[in-house]
């Protein structure tokens, strides 16, 4: 009996091990994805933007238009996409979007001017600063 008690209390210092070592090892598991896309330069992208538009797909398009600073190319951009894609809705969400910032960028402008002839109104102030958080 007191051999059988011993080796219980290792077995149990066995389980104790597992339970603690092995066993949250198993229950995890670590996976890693490399991934590597080939696809065109932004110099590419754009060469094909100028000459071949087609060569491009509609998601290499709505990247071109990420790469040029001002709205009306943007817009261009967005035109051509909506020609050659217009099932896309993506092209039309950011057309709109385009044209809104380009319209919004021109209302800034004139509440300044009307900022600075009639400085100290409230109401052109309290514009302004909606108009900074969008």
């Amino acid at each position: 009996p007191e051999q059988r008690e011993k080796e219980i209390r290792n077995l149990s210092s066995i389980f104790d091990q597992l339970a603690d070592q092995i066993l949250p090892q198993l229950r995890k598991s670590r996976i890693t994805a490399s991934i590597n896309v080939i696809g065109k330069s932004d110099e590419e992208i754009l060469k094909y933007l100028d000459t071949d538009p087609s060569k491009l797909s509609v998601d290499e398009i709505l990247y071109a238009a990420t790469l040029y600073d001002n709205n009306s190319d943007k817009m261009k951009v967005y035109n051509k996409a909506a020609e050659l894609y217009p099932n896309d809705y993506r092209v039309y969400n950011d057309l709109g979007l385009t044209q809104y910032s380009a319209s919004w960028s021109k209302i800034e402008e004139r509440l300044r001017i009307s900022f600075s002839r009639c400085s100290g109104s409230l109401y052109i102030d309290s514009t302004l600063r909606i108009s900074s958080l969008s």
